[in-house]
């Protein structure tokens, strides 16, 4: 199961969307995501034909900028005109801004009304957008027989794959391979050689890296404090059981975070374990958290069932028998 990014569609988008269902007079209009909101960009209006129209689509495609086009078809349905979705991701994009427009596109659907889109294109070159691809895509989903996929299915098939998993939920679907920097690299393998007890990890998006934010040997009633409140992280804690040590992963994930930094964090933890296994450290545990003070040292011991945790006094201890513990009040 996958999970959609999150992002709201912003007012001007939503009057402009639906000015141009209910006036007409345009054709397309350009969607961008800008401060964690979908947000209209260029429009075009109706020309002579649909056929001369959609050349103009090409013109909103530059490279390593992502957006979405919805084009006016000139069929109809029972709700008016029907319009085609076109997200286009170009190769030059980075792999964060790729993910979160795949992540976000089924969402811009449903918020502006997916009865009013008959059909979807993907393109990743402004070619694949061309009237000729168009033609071909319909070709293709109509069933017709000896067709081949083009460019832009084969890469619409690829961007369902890159529909991502949000927050902290337990299913991921993709996984995106980010590099460790040098200094992760060694200090992963200092924990594992038992020179520190904690690694606090970051992801820088703009480098694609996996960085380290710290490393340090810390208490395990001091672990809270290793993780900010308002940012994602992944921490590696070796944990004392049984006086044996056992390595526990951390995801912390708290709600306010960007919904970019969480989708991004989300796809990037299965690296982050891979890597690390590959530097000796032996994961014992994998906990997810949204706030920073559920990395305590009692949630720690509950994961390995240790004494720490059973030794919590239960809401539904038997009553101490008559003549022990506290007097009881007896009504008459």
């Amino acid at each position: 199961m996958s999970h959609s990014s999150g992002i709201p569609v912003s007012s001007e988008l939503d009057q402009a969307f639906s000015s141009a269902r209910t006036t007409g007079g345009i054709r397309s209009i350009q969607i961008f995501i800008k401060d964690d909101k979908l947000v209209p960009g260029a429009t075009q209006p109706l020309g002579a034909s649909f056929d001369a129209d959609f050349g103009h689509i090409a013109t909103y495609m530059v490279p390593k900028q992502p957006c979405y086009v919805v084009y006016r078809l000139d069929s109809k349905n029972m709700t008016g005109f029907e319009w085609l979705l076109i997200h286009y991701a170009p190769e030059g994009a980075t792999v964060k801004d790729r993910m979160l427009y795949a992540s976000t596109r089924e969402l811009l659907k449903r918020q502006l009304g997916a009865s009013y889109f008959a059909d979807e294109m993907f393109a990743s070159l402004p070619a694949e957008a061309s009237l000729e691809a168009y033609r071909a895509h319909r070709a293709a989903k109509s069933g017709a027989k000896d067709v081949p996929l083009t460019a832009n299915e084969v890469h619409a098939a690829q961007a369902r794959h890159m529909e991502v998993a949000v927050g902290t939920s337990k299913e991921y679907v993709h996984s995106v391979q980010f590099p460790l920097s040098d200094p992760a690299n060694e200090q992963l393998a200092a924990l594992a050689a038992g020179k520190v007890n904690f690694i606090l990890l970051l992801v820088e998006p703009t480098k694609e890296t996996i960085e380290l934010a710290a490393a340090r040997t810390v208490s395990a009633a001091d672990l809270p404090a290793q993780f900010p409140a308002d940012e994602p992280r992944f921490g590696l804690f070796t944990h004392q059981h049984e006086n044996q040590p056992a390595v526990v992963f951390i995801y912390s994930c708290p709600n306010d975070s960007k919904v970019k930094l969480k989708m991004l964090y989300s796809t990037v933890k299965s690296a982050v374990l891979v890597q690390a296994e590959a530097k000796g450290v032996k994961v014992a545990k994998k906990i997810e958290i949204q706030n920073p003070s559920e990395a305590s040292q009692e949630a720690i011991a509950a994961e390995f069932g240790s004494a720490d945790a059973a030794a919590k006094p239960s809401n539904f201890d038997k009553p101490s028998r008559p003549g022990r513990g506290a007097p009881r009040l007896i009504r008459k």
